[in-house]
């Protein structure tokens, strides 16, 4: 496999792959959250996530011009999947979980400058609601994961020195990773 070289350095050639990733990701989504409702909106999601992943590791970046149309439209989007059945919770459980991740993230980030980028902030409530639609538990595990897989993936490669330890990789990739995984947890919404 051949590497490519970017404003943010050398990355795998497959990870900027035309849209098939996304419309792998997307397969995915609908394959675990079955073809409900919610089918379109998790197809929707998951290709947004592998969107913006590319969109980080080429640039370091996570588009405003991305994140604030796809917020605006998801928390609608998932109160539609719920076919306005408002005693489940999930659209709220999902608003909800959107704003917590926000709220953790920023925290986070404003405890630890340096730690991640304001985009990664902004774009939690994206990677975080969907999965909170499904449950609190598939919200916890892809609250989490993202950190736990960086901190794996970083920690190897400082160890084989392929990265000093004052270069920054790319956050998004691995929230969305956490998130695949996470929604795993949730399976099909009741």
């Amino acid at each position: 496999m051949t590497a490519v070289t970017t404003p943010a350095g050398r990355v795998g050639a497959f990870f900027l792959a035309p849209p098939i990733l996304e419309a792998a990701a997307a397969a995915y989504a609908v394959a675990v959250v079955g073809w409900g409702l919610q089918a379109p909106v998790f197809a929707a999601w998951a290709a947004l996530l592998v969107a913006l992943a590319r969109i980080d590791v080429a640039t370091h970046k996570v588009p405003n011009k991305i994140i604030g149309p796809a917020l605006v439209a998801l928390f609608p989007a998932m109160a539609l999947a719920s076919a306005g059945d408002v005693t489940d919770g999930s659209a709220l459980r999902a608003l909800l979980g959107g704003v917590l991740a926000f709220v953790i993230y920023l925290v986070v980030h404003l405890g630890a400058p340096g730690s991640f980028g304001a985009g990664d902030v902004k774009a939690s409530p994206v990677v975080t609601a969907p999965l909170a639609f499904m449950g609190w538990t598939p919200w916890w595990v892809g609250l989490v994961s993202g950190f736990i897989l960086m901190a794996v993936v970083s920690a190897v490669l400082l160890a084989t020195k392929r990265i000093g330890r004052t270069d920054r990789l790319p956050f998004v990739p691995f929230l969305a990773l956490g998130a695949f995984g996470a929604l795993l947890l949730g399976g099909p919404p009741s």
